[in-house]
């Protein structure tokens, strides 16, 4: 799936759309701080084959040695978006 140029993206308004789009949600706020490398955070997207449980996805936190002292976060080998607020 691409979400830039030649769009493979599930068709507007589809059940398919809504489920990839939940997949990459992950509710509440979550900081750095309260993240640990390895663990399970929760998706919105519930899984009929979980029980209608919530998908899962693992996590990679990194602490910069450098004086910035910066932690990054990484879900499934993905960036992330930068709060600049």
């Amino acid at each position: 799936m691409t979400l830039f140029g030649d769009s493979d993206l599930p068709e507007k308004g589809s059940d398919e759309l809504r489920r990839a789009l939940q997949y990459h949600f992950i509710p509440g706020k979550w900081t750095p701080s309260k993240m640990k490398h390895k663990m399970l955070l929760e998706t919105e997207l519930k899984e009929p084959g979980l029980d209608d449980g919530h998908q899962v996805i693992d996590i990679e936190v990194t602490h910069d040695p450098t004086p910035s002292r910066e932690t990054k976060v990484r879900f499934g080998g993905v960036g992330t978006v930068e709060d600049h607020s």
